[in-house]
């Protein structure tokens, strides 16, 4: 049950795209692979297929953040902002775990 509610659950979240400067974002080329369930060998979800181009902007748009905000700041903003991360990660852990029952979700 729990391994058909992950794969449900992955495939309700619609469309998978890279995460580049902010947005989601499909691939420069178009391209998409499917990523597949290894205990039934069937597609869960595609996802964008990156390659050079997509690398590039996603080092661009990192580079560009850091450099017009994290440069600028104290080092106590970054420590801050990553301890509110982990805060929102802990609290939202089952969200991530492999298996999760389907009612940790709802």
């Amino acid at each position: 049950m729990n391994h058909q509610c992950a794969i449900d659950d992955a495939r309700s979240t619609g469309t998978f795209n890279a995460w580049i400067n902010g947005s989601s974002t499909p691939a420069v080329s178009g391209e998409t692979f499917e990523t597949s369930d290894p205990v039934v060998d069937e597609c869960i979800v595609t996802v964008p297929q990156c390659d050079e181009e997509d690398v590039d902007a996603a080092v661009d748009a990192a580079r560009t953040g850091f450099n017009n905000t994290w440069s600028n700041t104290t080092p106590e903003t970054p420590s801050q902002t990553l301890l509110e991360w982990v805060r929102v990660f802990d609290n939202h852990i089952a969200e991530f775990r492999p298996g999760r029952s389907c009612n940790s979700v709802q």
